[in-house]
């Protein structure tokens, strides 16, 4: 009987023992800070980008246009068949700076000059050059249109022979002919292509030269080229 007492009693004190530690376990938890949760990198956002109406081309924050850098190049040069009064074939190179553009390149101011000549059958050989400054718009699709006004210089040089009259004799004279004073201006339609950086361009206008003895002369004058973005 004694025994059986004796076992009873050392079972119930070895209850009573793990529930104490039981219990002290968990306000130890309790009294414990919680964990700060587990943060997980945020998802890297997409570079944003914006589309350039004046040109066509998607352009990224730093300004760069993603698949055209030509697109907001400001210089370019062209090359372009010139019509001196509109029979008379020539030619000409050109070069373009737009000094002045809006954000988003619908609109500039353009500064320029071109170098060329014109053969006149029979009478002359022109070689001039046209310094130029003028305004062009573009609409968003491509189509482009100009003014600019022109003042430069021309040398009209014989195409044949000449002669003078010295003392009552006939003598050879030079071939340098005459120079002029032109200015004038001219209006213009393109139509800029963004993916190669061209633009086809048609201008027809009006140049005066004087001194011509005691007159101003007019002449009028057509060009037809492309003009190539840097």
């Amino acid at each position: 009987m004694y025994f059986r007492l004796s076992f009873s009693s050392t079972v119930v004190c070895s209850l009573a023992m793990v529930m104490a530690v039981a219990v002290d376990a968990t306000a130890q938890a309790e009294e414990a800070p919680p964990m700060p949760p587990t943060s997980e990198a945020a998802p890297a956002e997409p570079t944003p980008s914006t589309s350039n109406p004046g040109t066509g081309a998607t352009t990224s924050p730093s300004g760069t246009p993603a698949d055209d850098r030509r697109a907001t190049t400001r210089h370019s040069l062209e090359g372009a068949y010139f019509g001196h009064n509109f029979t008379h074939p020539g030619g000409l190179i050109g070069y373009s700076f737009r000094a002045l553009e809006t954000e988003d390149s619908l609109h500039a101011l353009v500064v320029g000059a071109d170098v060329g000549s014109y053969h006149w059958a029979h009478n002359e050989v022109g070689v001039f050059i046209l310094p130029r400054a003028g305004w062009r718009g573009r609409h968003s699709i491509g189509l482009q249109g100009e003014v600019n006004f022109h003042l430069g210089y021309l040398q009209a040089l014989l195409a044949g022979p000449a002669y003078s009259v010295i003392n009552g004799e006939v003598e050879s004279a030079s071939r340098a002919g005459y120079s002029y004073f032109i200015f004038g201006p001219s209006i213009g339609v393109g139509w800029h292509i963004a993916s190669v950086g061209i633009t086809p361009f048609a201008r027809i206008g009006a140049n005066w030269q004087t001194p011509n003895f005691d007159q101003t002369l007019l002449r009028l004058t057509s060009t037809y080229g492309v003009e190539v973005a840097l």
